[in-house]
């Protein structure tokens, strides 16, 4: 994934992915990313960086999308069941 991504936002990926399609709350993202809480980071940050990973999958041609769950987090879809994660 680092080949691809910055660290965080290879963390980021990694904290989805292991969710399993369930929404990943801010504060969840806030501790494991940011090790602080979520009123300690803007929502905006987490979006920018939602934005530039959303960039790199389409760039990748990989079939995921990191949805927005309005008001409570993110989740990670794969929408190619046939398609595995690179080593």
């Amino acid at each position: 994934l680092c080949q691809v991504f910055t660290e965080l936002h290879a963390r980021f990926l990694t904290l989805l992915r292991h969710a399993g399609g369930r929404t990943v709350s801010h504060d969840q993202l806030a501790q494991s990313l940011y090790m602080t809480t979520a009123d300690q980071v803007h929502e905006k940050t987490t979006a920018v960086h939602v934005c530039k990973i959303r960039k790199r999958i389409r760039e990748a041609g990989w079939p995921l999308d990191v949805q927005n769950v309005w008001g409570v987090g993110y989740r990670l879809v794969v929408t190619d069941p046939a398609w595995r994660w690179p080593t």
